[in-house]
């Protein structure tokens, strides 16, 4: 068993009699070892082991006791916060729900107004979209389907739900029926050098049933001839079974070397319909390749012409805000060149109406009366000088 420090243990002094027992059983069980092999070892170590329980068991007993009051007071404290922060929270949570509500309402009315613009963006690149797709939807139709998407394009009402791509749907509109009318006329001549292969295999049908059908014919013509020839000659044969024998290998040869030419004319003509079929595979694919160009080629005129309109939309705004600055500047000018001029003119008012008093002060102090023609001219000369501020400055 670990040992105990004594000053530890004297710390909590309930604890003494613990530490007075544990020094004692220190004292006696400290570094021996029990002979748990015989019967006397194994009952000593068994005592031993019985007393150090005991005083251990005591201790936790202790602690116990002595814990109980702590821990009821932590109880107590716990119990008591928990309750006035319910009630703390029972004012918090109506104004913190009521935040957090406004919140949630704005959010959600964000989140609305962005969904609504979203689907609305979202309607009008599907609107575009549907008018690219008309080329793609007609490649590899007839030309009753071709002409039925052209119709369905020209009806399409390109109204104020296109926004500020209206102008945009319309240039789709023209460039795509443009190309489906193209599609169109391919479609038709396809269709025409399908009718006219058709017509050749079977015109080539009808010439390999005739010869088949005249080849039966000979054959039966042939065989009728061999028969009579075989009755006429009955008699004949045991004499000239040689020679009959050589004129049957004969007309064998002469069937097999008509019948090999009558196969190498229909491999040939087999191949010939295989070699049509062919070129108007790979004319097809031509056209497909044609129409896939077509299209990436409008679709980069879409965006070449989208950075055109941006670009000239940013130059006119840079022009409407120079012409506003100089307009506002020439504005403030003006108002500055109106206001000197008043506050001169206010200047030269005040000047004058001292200039007449003058006058007047000077004429009424003199001793004697001047000759009237001095006074005459002083008069005219101030009273020049006092009207000059009044007379308006001639327009420039």
């Amino acid at each position: 068993m670990a040992e105990i420090a004594e000053p530890q243990a004297l710390a909590i002094a309930e604890y003494s009699p613990v530490a007075a027992g544990l020094a004692d059983l220190r004292h006696r069980f400290k570094g021996v070892v029990f002979d748990v092999t015989t019967t006397k070892g194994d009952k000593e170590a068994r005592a031993a082991r019985l007393e150090l329980v005991r005083l251990r068991t005591s201790l936790e007993a202790k602690r116990k006791e002595l814990k109980a009051p702590a821990l009821e007071r932590t109880r107590l404290i716990d119990a008591e916060a928990k309750r006035i922060t319910g009630e703390i929270l029972a004012l918090e949570q109506p104004i913190d729900d009521a935040i957090k509500a406004e919140e949630r309402r704005r959010e959600r009315e964000r989140q609305e107004r962005e969904a609504a613009e979203a689907r609305a963006r979202a309607e009008l690149v599907a609107k575009l979209d549907t008018i690219r797709g008309f080329p793609v939807r007609a490649s590899g139709k007839g030309s009753v389907v071709i002409d039925a998407l052209i119709r369905d394009l020209v009806a399409l009402q390109i109204d104020a739900s296109y926004r500020d791509q209206a102008a945009a749907a319309e240039q789709l509109r023209t460039d795509a029926l443009a190309t489906l009318r193209q599609m169109h006329a391919d479609a038709l001549a396809a269709e025409e050098e399908a009718r006219r292969l058709r017509r050749e295999r079977e015109e080539l049908e009808r010439q390999r049933q005739e010869q088949e059908a005249a080849r039966k014919a000979e054959d039966e013509r042939r065989a009728a001839a061999q028969r009579a020839e075989d009755e006429r000659l009955a008699e004949e044969r045991r004499r000239a079974a040689e020679a009959a024998e050589a004129e049957l290998a004969a007309r064998r040869a002469e069937q097999e070397r008509i019948e090999t030419e009558a196969a190498a004319e229909r491999r040939r003509r087999q191949e010939e319909q295989e070699r049509i079929e062919a070129a108007a595979a790979a004319e097809r694919q031509r056209q497909q390749d044609e129409l896939d160009r077509q299209a990436a080629e409008l679709e980069r005129q879409r965006l070449e012409a989208e950075r055109i309109a941006e670009a000239e939309r940013a130059a006119a705004r840079a022009r409407e805000e120079q012409e506003r600055r100089e307009r506002e500047a020439a504005e403030a000018k003006a108002r500055e060149e109106a206001l000197a001029a008043e506050r001169a003119r206010d200047a030269a008012r005040r000047q004058a109406a001292e200039d007449a008093v003058a006058l007047a002060v000077d004429l009424s102090c003199m001793d004697e009366e001047p000759p009237i023609n001095t006074v005459w001219l002083e008069i005219r000369a101030r009273a020049g000088r006092i009207a000059q501020p009044f007379v308006e400055e001639p327009a420039e």
